[in-house]
């Protein structure tokens, strides 16, 4: 069921492009104003973190009450305390090592 989840959200965002710096910043800024969850489907652009949100929303890991774009990048490193639902968990940060070319 998560992971079903997970390959809609994909689907749905595939394409969406990054905002510009400015848009992003008012993006975040507009998020943090509104609680509520706004419609995705009009989604017209979408940052790093606003993907993993609404990834994490249906996935029932975060609540839906909350506006995709609240949430910024520091929320998902792993040193933050980001409250998932049910008592769910996120497992140890995964290093990935690029060889020198």
């Amino acid at each position: 069921e998560a992971e079903d989840a997970v390959l809609r959200t994909i689907a749905r965002l595939d394409g969406t492009p990054f905002p510009s710096t400015a848009k992003l910043a008012g993006r975040w800024v507009g998020g943090r104003l509104r609680r509520r969850a706004r419609s995705e489907a009009a989604l017209e652009t979408a940052y790093c973190a606003e993907v993993v949100a609404l990834t994490y929303q249906a996935m029932g890991l975060l609540p839906a009450d909350r506006a995709p774009n609240w949430y910024d990048p520091g929320r998902f490193w792993s040193g933050d305390d980001l409250p998932l639902l049910d008592g769910a968990t996120l497992g140890a940060e995964v290093e990935v090592l690029i060889p020198p070319s």
